[in-house]
């Protein structure tokens, strides 16, 4: 009974290490501004540039292998 409980605590924790490949980058300078990124899944990854003063932006990735490029304000250059 040991070995079993063992067993099903060590697949658990490796797909908790495994759902955690999800990235989130963040950028912002100016004030007021606001991100809110949400991702359920795999591999997702969300890229948040904001620049000047109170911009707004909402991510939400659900499933895998998502990708989203926001990138807010005065003068950006990409």
């Amino acid at each position: 009974m040991k070995k079993y409980i063992l067993s099903i605590l060590t697949l658990m924790c490796g797909a908790v290490m495994f759902a955690q490949l999800n990235t989130s980058d963040l950028f912002q300078f100016g004030s007021g501004n606001i991100s809110d990124v949400d991702q359920i899944g795999l591999t997702n990854d969300s890229d948040v540039d904001q620049m000047g003063n109170d911009n707004s932006s909402d991510v939400d990735q659900l499933g895998t292998d998502n990708e989203s490029r926001v990138h807010q304000g005065i003068d950006w250059a990409p």
